[in-house]
């Protein structure tokens, strides 16, 4: 099984951030570090309070499809999950309000059945 953070042998941070590790560290440079890999590991893995929380970070609750701020703003799948798009970081995921969201959901479930039928 593939790690998201394997243990590396070139003694540099987990994270990716390149940061030479310190003596008596095995993975991680900071704390920071590790915080932003642990939030990175639960996008992955789906948390959706975790989603959302970076999420808003950047969007703030406006649909990236009409620019409408929507204070029940859903986080969707720029892939959908039934395209490959699941267990993905948060660069695959966008704010949209709920009408953006319908539409664009029946969008990916006419594409997946479209391809299904043509098997």
């Amino acid at each position: 099984m593939e790690h998201i953070f394997p243990k590396r042998t070139d003694k540099k941070c987990a994270c990716g951030c390149g940061a030479n590790l310190p003596k008596g560290k095995r993975r991680w440079y900071s704390e920071v570090c590790q915080k932003k890999s642990l939030i990175q590991f639960l996008i992955i893995k789906g948390d959706p309070v975790v989603i959302r929380s970076e999420l808003f970070k950047t969007d703030q609750g406006y649909c990236r499809n009409c620019g409408v701020y929507d204070s029940e703003w859903q986080a969707d799948h720029i892939i959908a999950v039934i395209n490959g798009g699941g267990g993905k970081g948060i660069e695959n995921y966008q704010t949209l309000c709920l009408t953006c969201h319908k539409e664009k959901t029946i969008r990916d479930l006419r594409g997946f059945n479209l391809g299904k039928n043509k098997r």
